[in-house]
């Protein structure tokens, strides 16, 4: 699906830049997902489908809030590299969604990791979007507390830590 674009980039890294932003969306006020914004033309995050890169204007913006922040990278090639990567979801909450159909969309799905741990993975087989979005951000230079690994912590750490910007969708 992304294939041309990282193609493209591969071809052209040293003419590319990458820009990219964080976006955290909250479903009903409640700190939910986040995804990683690339040159406000597309969006990297992990789902129950996998990791996946699409157009900007084919995420679903309605059913949140959303709070953006400026990130800036250092490795541009090796982020982008991992979220061009294909990606499954840890095998838990896979399982969770198999025992309890819809159960992701309740806002509180975000904290289920929490009854499995509460030290973020680095396991790339066994993480969640939060997990995948921080290793990302870890990759291109940020240092994070480990202790963070659900939507709600990254808010917090990314309104102490990261400038927050308004982006127009």
């Amino acid at each position: 699906m992304f294939k041309f674009y990282f193609k493209a980039y591969q071809k052209y890294s040293r003419k590319i830049k990458f820009m990219y932003k964080l976006a955290i969306f909250l479903l009903e006020k409640y700190p939910y997902h986040s995804g990683i914004i690339i040159n406000d033309k597309k969006i990297a995050d992990l789902s129950l489908l996998g990791s996946k890169i699409i157009d900007l204007k084919k995420f679903n913006f309605e059913d949140y809030e959303s709070s953006f922040f400026k990130l800036y990278i250092k490795n541009n090639e090796k982020v982008f590299s991992f979220i061009n990567s294909p990606i499954t979801i840890s095998k838990s909450i896979i399982d969770k969604e198999r025992n309890d159909r819809g159960w992701f969309k309740n806002k509180y799905s975000a904290d289920y990791i929490l009854k499995i741990r509460n030290i973020r993975s680095i396991n790339i087989k066994d993480m969640n979007c939060i997990e995948w979005i921080i290793y990302a951000l870890e990759i291109g230079g940020y240092e994070i507390p480990k202790n963070i690994l659900t939507a709600s912590k990254f808010l917090e750490w990314s309104n102490n830590n990261l400038e927050k910007i308004n982006i127009k969708i």
